[in-house]
């Protein structure tokens, strides 16, 4: 027997080109015993030795000699259905970032309060200051407001007179009116507060409640 390592390098070569045409051929005559099936134009299933380029797009399988099926390659998408899988994949995301944001939340709510009770402390604190702030708010607004009137009285007496009011009476009814609409949109800014103050306290009781598994009724305060 020739020993390998005795060969020639010129043997060498010849028996490194066998072994390669040797791989190719086994190769090739796999490819050839499989069969491709696929779905033409007309709906019709067909099997042959190749996918024909314009069919591609429907998806195909291999099958083996054996007749077991070894590879699905699956159709094109429609634009309709990557449309969908994009919104699908939106979808999913908001409800991810959706479910963070909820964690982060109740991780804060549960550092910050023990109790729905201290919840409850903390927005009557709230309204308290909010009360507070309307009450002198609504004083200088009905203020204005009276002498808002006073000066439009006085332009309107000047006009039953076919005159013309002095111009600081008029530059007076300017600001009054301003400081009106200022106080007034101040006043709803409060008032939103307010309600949102009850609101979220509402909120943050229930919520606690769950967290900390206590009996419903429990967030009622």
């Amino acid at each position: 027997m020739v020993s390998l390592l005795n060969t020639t390098p010129a043997l060498s070569l010849a028996l490194k080109a066998l072994v390669f045409v040797l791989v190719v051929g086994l190769a090739q005559d796999a490819s050839a015993a499989n069969t491709y099936r696929y779905i033409n134009d007309e709906g019709h299933t067909v099997l042959g030795s190749t996918v024909p380029p314009q069919f591609v797009k429907n998806g195909y399988e291999i099958i083996n000699e054996r007749g077991v099926v070894i590879e699905v390659v699956a159709r094109a998408k429609t634009e309709a259905e990557l449309a969908a899988q994009a919104a699908e994949r939106e979808r999913q995301l908001a409800e991810e970032q959706l479910l963070k944001k909820q964690q982060e939340a109740d991780s804060l709510l549960m550092r910050l309060y023990r109790s729905p009770d201290e919840i409850a402390r903390k927005r009557d604190e709230r309204l308290l200051l909010i009360n507070g702030q309307l009450t002198a708010l609504i004083a200088s607004l009905e203020k204005t407001e009276s002498e808002l009137a006073v000066s439009k009285k006085l332009v309107d007496d000047y006009a039953s007179q076919s005159k013309e009011a002095p111009a600081q009476t008029v530059e007076t009814v300017r600001i009054q009116q301003v400081e009106v609409e200022r106080l007034a949109a101040q006043r709803k800014r409060l008032e939103d507060d307010r309600a949102a103050a009850v609101a979220d306290a509402e909120r943050d009781m229930k919520r606690l409640v769950e967290l900390l598994g206590l009996p419903e009724d429990t967030a009622a305060q």
